[in-house]
């Protein structure tokens, strides 16, 4: 039993080291459950918080190449307010942009946009999908009590 727990504990030994060498190479560290937060409401809680399964960090904390999105969105209570969802993005802390040619997932509130393609300028709080927009509006009807998708195609 000792035996085996020496040689994993030397497999993630080696693989902590090719890792470190790979970042030293590379200028670029492969990192594991990336979460940060992006933005903050003036009292200082957070207004968006940006997660990732994994991501290549620049090893001046300036770029951030990752995939597996969560971007979650917080109200002034701190109440979850809204969520992005994407295969994968790049991150510029110099423009503060997050861009990506994939797959996009967000919702807020009553409405959901999905696409191909978008970018999130976080200094301007805009959030543009590029291609293959569908948006879906829940509107509640009080007359009949049922909620009524109103579908737009772009």
């Amino acid at each position: 039993m000792q035996r085996k727990s020496s040689k994993i504990l030397v497999l993630l030994l080696a693989t902590f080291a090719c890792g470190v060498l790979f970042g030293q190479l590379t200028g670029r560290l492969p990192v594991k459950g990336v979460r940060f937060p992006v933005e903050h409401y003036a009292d200082g809680t957070v207004k968006m918080a940006f997660y990732a399964d994994s991501a290549f960090i620049d090893a001046d904390n300036q770029k951030v190449d990752a995939s597996g999105i969560k971007v979650l969105m917080f109200n002034e209570l701190g109440q979850e307010d809204g969520l992005i969802l994407a295969t994968n993005c790049f991150y510029s802390k110099e423009t503060n942009l997050l861009t990506s040619a994939n797959e996009i997932y967000f919702k807020k509130q009553t409405t959901t946009i999905t696409g191909v393609g978008y970018e999130l300028n976080i200094k301007s709080n805009s959030f543009t999908i590029l291609n293959d927009v569908k948006m879906v509006v829940n509107d509640f009807d009080v007359t009949n009590n049922k909620k009524n998708p109103i579908e737009l195609k772009k």
